[in-house]
């Protein structure tokens, strides 16, 4: 076979190079699409007191007899591993005059 004429190879050379660079443009592009989405998630998470809030949290809010609410505590401590850091929080707030509850407006009858 014959030597390739040298225009032909400084032309195979040329669209190795122009192949090369336009690859190294596309990697560039996703690895700059990949920091933006980054930067965009960082910014979605907002902070207050050091604590992250993420739209995808749950509020579960549950009403308990006096009576019950340290045993109700110490089981959803327990269950939802709150003891360990960025687990959640959980905490007793009094409920008085609840409406929409008849079973909790009715008296405590005490120990059972």
């Amino acid at each position: 076979m014959n030597a390739p004429a040298p225009e032909l190879e400084q032309l195979r050379q040329t669209a190795a190079s122009v192949a090369l660079v336009v690859l190294q443009l596309v990697l560039l592009f996703l690895l700059f699409q990949v920091l933006l989405l980054f930067l965009l998630a960082v910014d979605e998470q907002e902070k207050v007191f050091g604590v992250s809030i993420e739209p995808e949290k749950e509020i579960v809010l549950t009403v308990a007899r006096a009576r019950l609410i340290d045993k109700t505590l110490e089981e959803i401590v327990g269950t939802a591993q709150l003891n360990e850091t960025g687990r959640g929080i959980a905490f007793v707030v009094p409920v008085d005059n609840p409406a929409g509850v008849a079973p909790f407006m009715k008296r405590d009858p005490g120990p059972r």
